[in-house]
């Protein structure tokens, strides 16, 4: 296991912690990548004008977990040429989380880099850091200025003896993963689930499902936190797309040829404009980051595919199906707080905007006494604002993973249409609350009805939902 050294911090000649002032911070540098097998350290610095500088240090570890024996001894080694393309495209993702205490207006990539790595950065950049620089108001960070120390060529993709009949499905405990897990099991195919860093949740859907789990170890360098608390800018970054490559990483260790995700067709609606420029909470979730990495995985393994199984559908067919999948409705968690707090008792905090939105979209779907044992209370009381929120009503959809506005809109109409709730007058008042005019098109609501094409869905995976 890696030791990270301790938090570097501006300190006084008398010990005492200086404020961190970003704007002090003219270039950030992706510095190097230590690797001993499958565990590696990521190297970085923020430098200032002066030239001093505070470096970064984050650990990864792949092959632990509950099952970390799982398929032993059949994919490739971690010094393949294939695992070090990936572990790049790792470390540029993984540097977001450090280059944001400052986010200065340059960003320099040490040693060779080839021309698909540095335009990835970029879309990662753009698409990704968009919610933190709305949040910040530092639009300036969204094209910072890009420099290497050299260049290289494309190397060709490799094929390198990965199963196309073995799926690596990460998990992250919520009902999306759930749907697939249950989808693909029909499938036949013989399926590893994957997270990063072990939740109780996640564990709880792995034995629920009766399914191997492998975890990689992600430890963030505690030097950020410090920093934080100095005046280091703070705000959202593309997780998914960190989550997404350790996975193909992953996959490549076990010889699994499939990465499946559980994205839905929802995660690719913004939540705002700003700027000009669409701010989408869920951008590493979406088509666009999609597409983007699963042309960068063909480039670099032509055996290796990645897709989401769910792109097709709304959030709303899958909580339809996800309502029959009862022996997860006990277990599974979409709220943050489970995750802050490791706890078994704690599933949701019923209050942000993802448990909200969660009860809002599975309430068409189950009477109120099931939709109450899931959260441990009832959802659908108090004030209407917070709901109406969701709908996109009385300000910018919440910076959350929640579904699109007209689906929020519809099943808001069914709640009240259904005669489970007949007896809530919350239902009817959030009914009521939303005007007619706002109300989905009879377009719209075959569009969250039916799937849509199955772009870069193999043919085995398209319209999973629908058999």
């Amino acid at each position: 296991m890696f030791r990270l050294p301790l938090a570097e911090v501006a300190v006084s000649s008398d010990g005492v912690e200086l404020a961190f002032l970003p704007t002090d911070y003219v270039c950030f540098e992706y510095v190097a990548i230590e690797v001993s097998d499958w565990r590696w350290s990521f190297h970085f610095r923020v430098v200032a004008r002066d030239g001093t500088a505070i470096n970064f240090c984050e650990a990864f570890e792949f092959g632990s977990g509950s099952e970390a024996g799982a398929r032993p001894d059949v994919g490739v080694r971690a010094d393949s040429d294939v695992v070090v393309r990936l572990r790049r495209l790792l470390f540029l993702a993984i540097g977001l989380s450090y280059y944001k205490t400052a986010a200065p207006e340059r960003i320099h990539l040490a040693g060779s880099w080839d021309s698909g790595e540095v335009s990835f950065l970029e879309q990662l950049v753009r698409g990704g850091l968009a919610e933190f620089a709305f949040t910040n108001d530092l639009p300036a960070a969204l094209t910072p200025r890009l420099t290497v120390d050299a260049t290289h060529p494309v190397a060709p993709a490799q094929a390198i003896g990965l199963s196309p009949e073995v799926a690596l499905t990460p998990v992250g405990g919520g009902k999306d993963s759930c749907v697939t897990i249950d989808a693909v099991a029909r499938l036949r195919i013989e399926q590893v689930l994957f997270s990063v860093n072990d939740y109780q949740p996640i564990r709880d859907v792995a034995e629920v499902a009766g399914l191997p789990l492998v975890s990689a170890r992600r430890v963030l360098d505690p030097t950020v936190l410090k920093l934080n608390s100095q005046g280091a800018y703070n705000g959202h970054i593309p997780v998914t797309a960190i989550n997404s490559l350790a996975a193909l990483i992953e996959a490549t260790r076990l010889g699994a040829g499939m990465v499946l995700m559980s994205v839905e067709r929802s995660a690719s609606e913004a939540n705002l404009s700003w700027r000009g420029l669409e701010v989408n909470h869920q951008w590493s979730k979406s088509a666009d980051f999609e597409s983007l990495l699963r042309d960068m995985v063909a480039s670099i393994a032509s055996d290796l595919q990645y897709f989401s199984v769910l792109r097709q559908y709304s959030e709303y067919r899958i909580a339809e199906r996800f309502a029959e999948l009862r022996a997860f409705h006990p277990v599974f968690a979409s709220c943050g707080k489970a995750y802050l707090k490791d706890d078994r008792r704690v599933r949701w905090c019923g209050v942000c905007p993802k448990c909200r939105f969660v009860a809002l979209i599975l309430a068409p779907f189950l009477p109120p006494p099931d939709l109450h044992s899931i959260f441990g209370r009832d959802m659908l009381t108090g004030e209407i604002a917070p709901f109406l929120r969701l709908a996109g009503l009385g300000g910018h959809k919440p910076l959350d993973c929640i579904g699109e506005v007209a689906e929020t809109r519809f099943a808001i109409s069914q709640i009240a249409n259904s005669p489970s709730w007949q007896e809530s007058k919350f239902a009817r008042r959030l009914r009521d609350a939303v005007p007619e005019s706002q109300m989905p098109t009879t377009s719209q609501i075959n569009e969250i009805l039916s799937p849509s094409d199955p772009v870069g869905i193999p043919p085995g995976f398209a319209s999973i939902l629908d058999r």
